[in-house]
């Protein structure tokens, strides 16, 4: 997860007492490139869900797990719909029977 992305160095002195310590920086923390596949493997092992997602009309309904919080953030609907009036999450269990399980996993992801 650490990338080299700068090849130029800045150096910093700092005077303790009388030792004079030399520190030079020449990589930059880089997260946001592994964060989609991050928010993929998260959403494929199913570790730490707290939403369950019915989806489509039985027998053939699917059962999608999520995370409240990348629901929230990713969608305003979402969003809407487990929050409600209060800053607390009030919606864990949501069923949508008009939508084919295919097409939501699409949505999902």
């Amino acid at each position: 997860m650490l990338h080299d992305m700068l090849h130029t160095h800045d150096t910093y002195n700092q005077t303790i007492g009388r030792v004079i310590y030399h520190f030079q920086m020449a990589t930059i923390i880089d997260l946001s490139s592994d964060l989609s596949s991050d928010y993929e493997k998260l959403y494929e092992n199913n570790k730490y869900t707290d939403v369950s997602i019915s989806v489509g009309r039985e027998p053939n309904n699917k059962i999608f797990l999520a995370h409240a919080v990348v629901l929230c953030t990713r969608s305003t609907y979402f969003e809407k719909m487990m929050v409600k009036d209060t800053e607390e999450l009030q919606q864990t269990v949501m069923t949508f029977e008009n939508v084919t399980s295919d097409v939501f996993e699409i949505l999902l992801r």
